[in-house]
């Protein structure tokens, strides 16, 4: 250190003169720098002031051409301003007559027109009026003739629509006939197989009668009475002689005879039925065919369509010569009227024509003195522009003035401010200014030696230094040495120092981002906890619901309380005191979950059991029971209406006498209440019960129903 110190000094003592240079010239620069400002002010200055004598050279050649003088001074343009501006004014007071001067060509050359075109259709009218009584004539005669035709169409349509009827009519018994003739047919055939198979019951009836001494000997049995004589002995009885003929073979045949006679009768009535429209049909077309008929009705239908169209035309006629006089009378006043309009706008023209002499006279006045202007706003125009022109040239000496002026100052003071600075003149006060990048090198040179030479000195100052410089130089070999392993060391305790700072602060921040995160889903975790809570109460999938009941069975367990009450009401009467419905939540065989289970109470014997060990006609007691507790609910639910009508299907014949007896009591005593109870049942000892009833009744043909009264 203290060598190299030695060193940076005897370098600054060797480059003296050339620092001092540049300390000089960095000062000149800085004394320099103050005066630029002021000389670019003056040489904007001088160029704003060369700029206004061209601009004003320019403008005052101008108004000079305008004014036909060489030489013009500031009061020669401001008196020549003034005339211009008082004939712009002049000429603009005529801008209104100048519009009323195109608005009186516009009304002549309008008039004019009008008096034309009035001269046309006056022309065109006459010729109308001319033309129009020879239109009224034959019209009047199209009209006669066509209200002549016209007036057969009534007739006419009268008779088409009698032979369109009677034209259907043919054609339908051309259908009939066809149809009647393969009926004919069908029935010959239908009368021939009912006649064989009436013949077949007939033999199987003689038959069946001449074995049916056979057939009761097939009966008898020893010691039993014969059912013909009463005798118990049978010494000879008859014999079966060929095929036996029973009971089911003679019902087959005469089963097989009513159908082929039964079809028989339906097709006979077909054909007589047919038989009869066909009468009809012909007598509708008035026995004539259908080709005759076609050709009549397309005759009417021409003379039907010519009328039509007579009459339609006959119309249209009465409304063209309707219109026709209208146009006659509509010709005339138009022609009285355009006649009356053309006067009129004769006059109008000549009064026009006056105002338009006039006021060219006027305005040929204001124009003669004019430099090319053809109209008053050209003549305007013309007056603004010279205005401008001398307005512009004294606004251009103006300038020129205060610009020579400016630069004058300027110059001034850029020479005094470099005279200050100890410059001869702006000139070298401008050459002294060193460039940005020329500055600030010489001044980083200038501090780098002032603080190297600093350093130096106080290295040298220092005794900790100095005394190296007479003891010998250490081992630089060994001592890089063990820097390189230190600097080793050193590096590696780095490394896994970041390594380890990295780790923290990712920790840090991933805490940080898992605490945000907790914090936003707490919310969404505590209702998923209350909605998975109520989701399992609702299904019944709760650990304490250990009868898995769902709400929704729950809710509907307290409706099924109330009909069983109501339902046990019912039932004690009908089971003699014996049963009782129970409601339970445990769950059933069978059944994975509870709520909306039932047991039967056993009195007699004190035992609950499952409803399914009760004999059909309990069950059919029990399930009445409920139907009666549940329409006695519904009817308390509904605020008392009541349900009118009560209909039970079957189930009756399952019940034993003294029960049915029961059962039939409790519905009388619905039915005393007003209501309708309909009993669908196939058990005798009912229709002694009921008043009112419906019979069915089967058949061949098939079912029938008939109303009965009990007389029990």
């Amino acid at each position: 250190r203290a060598t190299g110190a030695r060193a940076v000094l005897a370098e600054h003592s060797a480059r003296a003169a050339e620092l001092t240079a540049l300390e000089n010239q960095v000062a000149a620069h800085h004394r320099a720098a103050p005066i630029a400002g002021i000389a670019i002010r003056a040489e904007h200055g001088l160029a704003a002031a060369t700029d206004a004598v061209n601009e004003m050279q320019a403008r005052t050649t101008l108004a000079s051409e305008i004014l036909g003088s060489a030489e013009i001074t500031d009061p020669e343009l401001a008196t020549a301003q003034q005339r211009a501006n008082e004939a712009r004014a002049v000429a603009e007071a005529f801008r209104p007559r100048e519009a009323e001067l195109g608005l009186a060509r516009d009304r002549a050359r309008t008039h004019a027109a009008r008096i034309d075109d009035l001269a046309t259709s006056i022309a065109a009218l006459d010729a109308r009026a001319d033309a129009l009584p020879a239109q009224i004539d034959r019209l009047k005669a199209e009209l006669k003739a066509a209200d002549q035709v016209a007036s057969t169409l009534l007739p006419a349509e009268h008779l088409l629509e009698a032979t369109s009827a009677a034209l259907a009519a043919a054609r339908r018994a051309v259908d009939i006939t066809a149809e009647l003739s393969g009926a004919r047919e069908t029935l010959r055939v239908s009368v021939d197989r009912a006649q064989d198979l009436r013949e077949r019951y007939h033999d199987v009836r003689e038959a069946r009668i001449s074995g049916m001494a056979a057939e009761l000997a097939t009966g008898l049995v020893v010691g039993c009475s014969c059912p013909v004589c009463g005798s118990a002995e049978h010494p000879a009885p008859a014999a079966v002689s060929g095929a036996a003929v029973g009971k089911a073979e003679e019902d087959l045949a005469r089963h097989d005879y009513e159908a082929a006679d039964f079809v028989r009768q339906t097709q006979q009535e077909d054909v007589t039925n047919l038989a009869t429209n066909l009468a009809v049909a012909r007598a509708a077309s008035r026995h004539t065919s259908p080709t005759a008929l076609a050709a009549q009705l397309d005759e009417q239908q021409v003379a039907v369509g010519r009328a039509r169209r007579a009459g339609s035309q006959a119309e249209q006629l009465g409304d063209r010569l309707n219109q026709t006089h209208l146009a006659q009378s509509k010709v005339a006043s138009a022609l009285a009227e355009a006649r009356s309009e053309a006067a009129a706008a004769g006059v109008l023209l000549t009064q026009t024509r006056t105002a338009i002499d006039s006021l060219s006279a006027e305005r040929s006045a204001l124009l003669i003195d004019s430099h090319g202007a053809e109209d008053i706003e050209g003549l305007i125009s013309e007056h603004q522009v010279r205005a401008r022109v001398f307005e512009d040239a004294r606004a251009a000496i103006r300038v020129h003035q205060i610009a020579a002026r400016a630069a004058q100052e300027a110059a001034a003071m850029a020479s005094a401010a470099a005279a200050d600075a100890g410059f001869a003149d702006v000139t070298a006060a401008r050459i002294a200014l060193l460039s940005d990048d020329s500055l600030s090198e010489a001044t980083s040179a200038l501090v780098a030696v002032e603080e190297a030479g600093r350093a130096a000195s106080a290295t040298l100052a220092d005794p900790a230094v100095t005394r190296w410089l007479t003891v010998d130089a250490p081992d630089l070999g060994l001592l890089d040495t063990a820097h390189a392993v230190v600097a080793r060391e050193r590096d590696d305790a780095g490394s896994a120092y970041d390594q380890e700072r990295k780790r923290v602060s990712r920790l840090a921040v991933l805490r940080d981002a898992l605490k945000r995160e907790l914090i936003a889903w707490a919310p969404v975790r505590e209702q998923y906890a209350v909605a998975a809570s109520l989701s399992a109460f609702v299904e019944g999938k709760g650990p304490d619901n250990p009868q898995r009941m769902r709400l929704s069975a729950y809710v509907l367990s307290e409706r099924l309380r109330q009909v069983v009450d109501a339902a046990n009401e019912r039932l004690a009467r009908m089971s003699d005191q014996r049963y009782s419905l129970e409601h339970t939540d445990d769950r059933g065989a069978g059944e994975l979950r509870g709520g909306l289970s039932l047991l039967i109470r056993d009195d007699w014997n004190g035992t609950r059991r499952d409803p399914a060990t009760l004999s059909g006609g309990e069950t059919f007691v029990v399930s009445l029971a409920l139907a009666l507790g549940l329409a006695d609910t519904v009817s308390h639910e509904a605020g008392g209406t009541d349900i009118d009508t009560l209909f039970i299907d079957e189930g009756f014949g399952s019940l034993d006498a003294e029960t049915l007896e029961d059962v039939m009591d409790t519905l009388d005593s619905l039915r005393d209440g007003g209501r309708v109870v309909g009993i669908v049942s196939h058990v005798a000892e009912l229709r002694t019960r009921i008043t009112a009833q419906l019979e069915v009744s089967k058949s061949r043909s098939g079912s029938t129903i008939r109303t009965a009264v009990s007389v029990g």
